[in-house]
């Protein structure tokens, strides 16, 4: 029986951590974003060309916020198939906001 229940807390939990674990892809990259476009603004340059950040940042950005977070909702640490996914989540999230704020340039019309 408290196999049963466990097993139970177990699966209802799983929805609830898939939306923490997007949230926090989404927060992570736009702060990430954000920062990059803040600093070239800051040195009075456009955003321009591709995004320039790495798998490696993201990777590293998601992975703080996941434990700082996760560890506050008193959820299990992220694992290895968590961390790259949210990995990937958070570098297309992030390029998608550098995209969105770049001019658009004649290749981007094709």
């Amino acid at each position: 029986m408290a196999r049963a229940l466990a097993e139970a807390a177990r699966v209802s939990v799983a929805p609830i951590r898939a939306d923490v674990l997007r949230d926090i892809a989404l927060q992570a990259a736009r702060s990430w974003a954000n920062e990059w476009i803040s600093a070239l603004a800051a040195e009075g340059r456009p955003v321009a060309g591709g995004w320039p950040g790495t798998m490696s940042d993201a990777r590293a950005r998601a992975g703080a916020l996941a434990t700082r977070t996760l560890g506050g909702l008193t959820m299990t640490a992220i694992d290895h198939d968590e961390l790259r996914d949210l990995t990937h989540a958070t570098y297309k999230e992030a390029q998608r906001c550098w995209r969105d704020r770049a001019p658009a340039t004649p290749a981007d019309d094709e």
